[in-house]
């Protein structure tokens, strides 16, 4: 299974987080928490993945800093955390976002 490097945007003091997959254009998410925008950004990736003939092949943090245009940007403006997100069928993926063990997996995602 691939999994993708996304990117966890949030402010400060302020509830919520953003989520984008920077090799995945048009893929966000969001989540009141941490670990409700982690549940999403799976159910997002896999509704990508359902939707689209041909994924590009993940990335690895190192090349998209080197070649995403809009990371100087988020390295500049924005609070953020890097996680993966592998890739699951849409179906399991729904399962595991309704599961409460899933939450569990959270801690574990952030990379250093």
């Amino acid at each position: 299974m691939k999994t993708y490097i996304a990117l966890f945007e949030y402010e400060a003091g302020k509830p919520g987080y953003g989520v984008v997959f920077p090799d995945l254009p048009g893929c966000i998410s969001a989540g009141d928490d941490y670990a409700d925008a982690f549940r999403m950004a799976h159910e997002a990736l896999a509704l990508y993945a359902d939707s689209e003939d041909r994924l590009p092949e993940p990335r690895s943090l190192e090349e998209i800093k080197a070649t995403w245009e809009a990371w100087p940007e988020w390295e500049q403006q924005y609070q953020f955390q890097v996680a993966q997100i592998r890739l699951y069928p849409l179906a399991e993926a729904v399962k595991l976002c309704s599961e409460k063990a899933f939450a569990i997996a959270v801690s574990r995602t952030f990379m250093s």
